[in-house]
């Protein structure tokens, strides 16, 4: 809904630590070393308001890098903006006070607005009316590794996503190009290259003429929301990793590739908890629980468990209003420029100005 004139909120936090990590194991010159680098995370205690725009929230590994970073993104304060985009390797927890709404792909009544016009004041097309209802899912709004999301209200407007099942990294030719400019240009140590990967961090090892593929894990699948459920948007989804990963790595240069590491031995999480205090109360919420393991889906409600299937729907409870209230005032203004003047510091000796008054229409 959002474009390329709108205002953006733009929080990224990106540490390089993947080439930190590889340059930590070059010196220590050992397979066995198992260093810890913490990253760093982003905690955001204000409110957020940008109602003609968009919020970005991203952990990535290196600047101008499209590679997630693995810092938690920790959410406490109001957000009210017209798009959003919080991506994270790492874990992301959104906790607001009771009395909050919490919409994940921003505040509906911003969409609305804008497509409404004049600041929602006009009449709205029918047409246009079904876009907004049933628009299209392009990527996830919310991005992690695990999701954690409490409010009074949490409006699945978007695309809520923990973990992948497929992960691909292909070495093109482009890529080989892009080093013999960074050999003519005399580049030492390890360069950062853009494979265009939000799951792998590749660099060209000037030292050794080779590139390197940094560590790289499979996890994910966790995602736990409480609060009242609720959707204005038809194709919302929810989607985590419940089995094992595939990863695919595709070297089509004459270069060597080193691995730093490929880990998909963990299947994912496979947990969603819906704490629904639409269909309960607020002490007292309905809690499904989605389980995928090895044995298939197990759908568990208020302890009763069924058979689920991977592709399900959940219904949140029906009778939902979406309103929201705007105003304009029309007011009539009249203003009066009262003149004086004097002669040597007397008045008597001058003639004073006549006053001048005027007034309009204002809205």
């Amino acid at each position: 809904m959002g474009s390329e004139n709108d205002p953006v909120i733009s929080i990224v936090n990106d540490v390089d630590l993947d080439l930190a990590l590889i340059e930590l194991n070059d010196r220590v010159d050992t397979q066995d070393n198992n260093s810890v680098l913490t990253w760093p995370s982003i905690t955001l205690n204000g409110d957020i308001a940008n109602r003609s725009g968009k919020l970005e929230l991203k952990s990535l590994s290196g600047e101008g890098s499209s590679t997630l970073g693995k810092g938690d993104i920790n959410i406490y304060g109001d957000i009210d903006v017209k798009d959003q985009v919080v991506m994270t390797g790492g874990s992301t927890v959104i906790s607001l006070p009771p009395g909050s709404t919490y919409s994940v792909d921003g505040s509906e009544y911003a969409k609305w607005n804008a497509a409404i016009g004049n600041n929602g004041l006009e009449k709205a097309d029918p047409l246009e009316i079904l876009s907004l209802v049933n628009r299209p899912i392009t990527g996830p709004s919310i991005y992690a590794d695990n999701i954690s999301i409490t409010a009074e209200y949490i409006n699945i407007n978007g695309k809520i996503q923990s973990g992948k099942e497929s992960f691909t990294l292909n070495i093109t030719q482009d890529m080989e190009d892009t080093i013999d400019e960074l050999r003519a240009d005399g580049a030492t140590g390890l360069v950062r290259l853009d494979v265009g990967s939000e799951d792998f961090s590749v660099f060209y090892d000037a030292t050794n003429d080779q590139i390197v593929v940094g560590d790289m894990r499979v996890s994910g699948g966790y995602i736990e929301l409480e609060g009242h459920i609720l959707n204005t948007n038809t194709n919302s989804e929810i989607e985590l990793l419940g089995g094992y990963a595939e990863i695919d790595v595709i070297n089509n240069t004459d270069l060597d590739v080193k691995i730093m590491g490929l880990d998909a031995s963990q299947r994912g999480k496979g947990t969603l908890i819906i704490r629904d205090k639409a269909k309960g109360t607020s002490d007292s919420p309905v809690e499904t629980i989605y389980t995928k393991d090895a044995s298939g889906v197990t759908v568990t409600t208020n302890g009763v468990a069924t058979t689920g299937s991977d592709d399900m729907t959940y219904d949140p409870r029906e009778g939902w209003r979406y309103s929201w209230t705007m105003g304009q005032e029309t007011f009539e203004r009249r203003y009066t420029t009262e003149g004086t003047s004097s002669w040597l510091g007397i008045d008597a000796f001058a003639k004073d100005p006549k006053d001048v008054s005027f007034d309009g229409e204002q809205r």
